[in-house]
């Protein structure tokens, strides 16, 4: 996000961010001392870590949308798609 917001230069674009369910967690939680990532169910990770990021983004980018999917494979859950969308409006001139 940070990258995203910098790389910007004030006018926020259409950008995607995806990976596995563990590159999330590492990125969100991090890794132990063996350097694996911390380990959730899923289900909590994404009630717990991603829906309360969502949140606070919403807060930041009010004028932004943030789509958050579920990459499955079966019924397990093996990563996350976040699409980010700034909103414009007629009124605004870049």
């Amino acid at each position: 996000m940070k990258l995203w917001n910098a790389n910007s230069a004030g006018k926020l674009t259409d950008a995607c961010t995806q990976g596995t369910l563990e590159d999330w967690e590492s990125w969100f939680i991090g890794s132990d001392e063996n350097g694996k990532p911390k380990k959730l169910t899923a289900g909590i990770f994404k009630r717990d870590v991603l829906n309360r990021a969502l949140k606070e983004l919403g807060k930041l980018y009010p004028k932004t949308v943030f789509d958050l999917t579920t990459i499955k494979n079966g019924r397990s859950v093996v990563g996350y798609r976040l699409d980010i969308h700034p909103i414009r409006s007629s009124s605004e001139t870049f």
